[in-house]
C-alpha cells in the first residue's frame, strides 16, 4: 500500500532476484516465475529448467501441483470513439489459461478469467461481447455468452450470477438459489461455508451445504437462528487490505467490502464506473 507517497511492499506482490542467488531449495511451488531482460515472464522448475517459456507479460498465480492451471496474459492496445469525437486510448491485458508444461487450456482474449477453486470451471469475461461464459478445463462450453450479466468465479462448485438481481448456480449450471437477491456477498476464494445474502432488507447467512449436501456445515452453524434483520452490517466499510496496492482502495479509499459488492471483487473495475 502507499504511505506519504511511497510504496509499500504488499503480501501479493512478488519479488524476482537473478537465478544464482535465488534460493529455490525452500520453495515449496513446482513452478518458479521468472523474467527475462525484456521483461517476459515464464516458468522454471527448481534446477533453472525452462517450463513455460517467457512469452508472456503478466502471470497471475502460483503453482503447487501438477494438476494446477495457471492464469497468463499479454498486454494489448485499444481504444473506442467518446462522446463528443474524441478517442480514449487504453492498454490492457488479455488473458488466457495454461497448465503445467505451458499448454494452451483457454486462449489468450479474455478481460477477465477466473479460474474454479477445487473445481473443473473457468469463468471468462469477452472483449467482444463484454460477457460471461464458463468452460470446464477441456474447452467445453458449460454456460454460453449471455445467459446472465455475470458469472462469478466457482468455489466449492458454486458461483454468484446476476441478472437484475443475485443467485447462486452450481457446477453444472443449475440455479440452486433463484436470481430473487439484491445482495449475496462474496464468497469467491474467501474458503467460506455460508454467504450473507439480503432481500427486503431482511438479511440471513445462507449454508452451502443446503445448496450441495456434499459441502459441511459450518462449524459454528446454528440453523434455527440464521435469519435476522440487518438494517446495519456491523463492520461493513470498515475493513481494508485485502486489495492494499490497487489504485481502487489506496488512492480513492474504497473497503474491502464495497470493493467486492460495488465493483464485484476487481477493483480494476474502478475505471468503468464513469
Amino acid at each position: 500500500m502507499s504511505n506519504n507517497g511511497k510504496y509499500i511492499i504488499s503480501n501479493n506482490d512478488r519479488v524476482l532476484m537473478p537465478f544464482t542467488i535465488a534460493n529455490t531449495s525452500n520453495d515449496n511451488r513446482i513452478l518458479i516465475p521468472f523474467m527475462t531482460p525484456s521483461h517476459e515472464m515464464g516458468m522454471m522448475d527448481h534446477c533453472g529448467q525452462v517450463i513455460i517459456e517467457p512469452k508472456y507479460d503478466i502471470i497471475c498465480n502460483d503453482v503447487y501441483k501438477e494438476s494446477d492451471l495457471i492464469v497468463v496474459g499479454k498486454l494489448y492496445p485499444y481504444g473506442y470513439v467518446r462522446k463528443g469525437g474524441s478517442v480514449a486510448s487504453y492498454v490492457a491485458y488479455r488473458y488466457g489459461v495454461v497448465d503445467t508444461r505451458g499448454n494452451i487450456v483457454i486462449e489468450l482474449e479474455y478481460r477477465h478469467v477466473l479460474l474454479g477453486i477445487d473445481c473443473d470451471r473457468i469463468t471468462v469475461q469477452s472483449f467482444d461481447y463484454n460477457s460471461y461464459c464458463v468452460y470446464d478445463t477441456k474447452g467445453n462450453t458449460i454456460i454460453p455468452y449471455h445467459r446472465y450479466m455475470y458469472i462469478d468465479g466457482f468455489d466449492r462448485g458454486l458461483a454468484r450470477v446476476k441478472n437484475n438481481y443475485w443467485g447462486i448456480i452450481n457446477a453444472e449450471g443449475e440455479e440452486v438459489l433463484p436470481l430473487t437477491y439484491p445482495v449475496i456477498w462474496n464468497f469467491y476464494n474467501k474458503n467460506r461455508l455460508s454467504t450473507y445474502v439480503e432481500k427486503e432488507r431482511i438479511g440471513e447467512n445462507i449454508c452451502f451445504h443446503d445448496l450441495d449436501p456434499s459441502i459441511p456445515y459450518p462449524p459454528d452453524y446454528h440453523k434455527s437462528s440464521k435469519s435476522k434483520e440487518y438494517n446495519n452490517k456491523e463492520g461493513y466499510g470498515q475493513s481494508y487490505g485485502e486489495f492494499a496496492g490497487s489504485y481502487a482502495q489506496d488512492v480513492m479509499g474504497y473497503s474491502d467490502d464495497v470493493i467486492n459488492d460495488a465493483f464485484e471483487g476487481d477493483p480494476d473495475n474502478y475505471w468503468n464506473i464513469d
